[in-house]
């Protein structure tokens, strides 16, 4: 659209220039026909602005649909991050090797492992709920 509003711009300037009288060799007669083709060229002209201004219009739609899609992504990427990051947490202290005398809740009963299982999942289920009450699932 702005390589044909620029190859238009000066045919319809040197137009106007034939009707204001500027070239003198042009015969009044022709005059009704320059004045023709010069209304032809300034509605071209308006019509290339106006589609212009359409494709722009239509590329901010693009960019916000596209922004709005990012958005939901990203939302979606953080409720994972902060519903699993409290279980990575759980899953690497018990997965360290301690001494003997180290106090790891759990570490000494048979049923730890599985009370340590309960407790990501009572705590992912927590996250679920606080969410779903925010509006945010």
């Amino acid at each position: 659209l702005m390589t044909l509003r620029h190859s238009l711009t000066p045919t319809r300037d040197m137009l106007g220039m034939v009707m204001r009288g500027a070239v003198p060799f042009v015969a009044d007669t022709s005059l009704r026909s320059f004045r023709d083709v010069y209304d032809h060229s300034f509605q071209l002209l308006e019509t290339i602005d106006n589609d212009r201004d359409r494709t722009s219009d239509v590329r901010d739609l693009y960019i916000s649909l596209h922004s709005a899609s990012t958005d939901n992504t990203i939302k979606v990427l953080t409720l994972v991050a902060t519903i699993f990051l409290p279980l990575t947490l759980l899953a690497g202290i018990y997965g360290m090797n301690f001494t003997a005398g180290f106090f790891q809740p759990g570490s000494g009963d048979p049923l730890g492992f599985y009370i340590l299982i309960l407790a990501m999942f009572v705590i992912s289920l927590g996250f679920v709920y606080y969410f779903k009450k925010s509006g945010w699932i």
